[in-house]
């Protein structure tokens, strides 16, 4: 590493680090309005005891010296055994290797290490990701999830739509969340964008793209359809801080479906993964793969529920 700065969390040290990352103005006040916030909250009284957590000790910020990457191929040695230590890669395949030991008697993956080695002699099921037509992949629907999304925001009055995305570049389910977006766009001739990132990515480019678009604290976009529920949640957050509000200003739906614990509300309007049976599909597929040839992709559906993004 290159350069440490300073410890604890405060303005100056905000400051230095949105200096370093090339960040533009707005992103900044953004940030220092966070930190206000942070400093005006008390210490939570649910979860673990963090009483004793001095944020004056912490370094928050460690500029490297390695450039981004999208190949593992290409990250630094010493990062590589930075993941060893840690025991990340070997973990994944130790399970692996349990089975080929006869010490288990299969593997249900929800992983998207680039280097995992995977052979046909492990009964594998896998959420989400593609590791051939030979392994069982679970998942929800994510294509009629997207069209879905469209769909409703369409039928709410929506007339110009905005698609944002994280995604894996690892073969996967989730990516057609996009493309039946966009179909139901073309189909019913809705002007739409996509911006779409990568895991490896930050999410300033979002931010950037809608500070963009804003225009006298009015958004070009009147619907927004967001790949998970946390990214639409801090989207949410990043418009609120512009003046701009859902559902009134624009409406947001985001993809998960993962209620809270306490409340059972949905943070946002939200397409609903089945996450329940997804986990009883992929166990059941898994105890009978030895009896039962398993079709390459299982989806099951899907349902839209209201969290307060949208209108009712």
């Amino acid at each position: 590493h290159t350069e440490i700065i300073e410890r604890g969390l405060n303005e100056d040290v905000v400051r230095l680090i949105s200096q370093k990352k090339g960040e533009p103005d707005w992103m900044l006040e953004f940030r220092l309005k966070s930190l206000a916030v942070y400093h005006s909250l008390s210490l939570p009284q649910w979860g673990p005891d963090i009483s004793e957590l001095n944020m004056d000790e912490i370094v928050t910020y460690v500029q490297p010296n390695a450039k981004m990457t999208g190949d593992w191929q290409e990250v630094p040695r010493e990062i590589k055994d930075t993941f060893d230590r840690l025991g990340i890669p070997e973990a994944e395949q130790k399970s692996f290797d349990m089975v080929r030991q006869n010490k288990a008697d299969g593997v249900i993956a929800l992983t998207y290490s680039p280097d995992l080695n995977v052979d046909d002699s492990i009964p594998i099921v896998t959420i989400d990701r593609h590791f051939g037509d030979s392994v069982p992949c679970v998942s929800s629907d994510n294509y009629r999830g997207g069209e879905m999304a469209a769909e409703k925001l369409v039928q709410l009055g929506c007339k110009k739509l905005l698609f944002l995305s994280i995604a894996s570049e690892l073969p996967g389910e989730v990516t057609k969340r996009g493309a039946g977006f966009e179909a139901v766009c073309r189909r019913l001739n809705i002007a739409y964008e996509q911006l779409v990132l990568r895991e490896r990515d930050t999410e300033a480019p979002f931010y950037a793209f809608l500070s963009e678009h804003l225009r006298n604290g009015k958004l070009d976009f009147d619907g927004i359809f967001c790949n998970t529920d946390g990214l639409a949640c801090r989207v949410l957050d990043f418009l609120a801080q512009q003046g701009v509000h859902a559902p009134q200003d624009v409406q947001i739906i985001g993809y998960d479906g993962l209620a809270d614990y306490a409340t059972g509300r949905y943070p946002c309007s939200t397409i609903v993964q089945p996450i329940s049976r997804m986990a009883e599909t992929a166990v059941s597929l898994l105890l009978d793969s030895a009896n039962i040839p398993s079709p390459a992709n299982i989806c099951l559906p899907v349902h839209y529920a209201w969290g307060g993004t949208t209108k009712e």
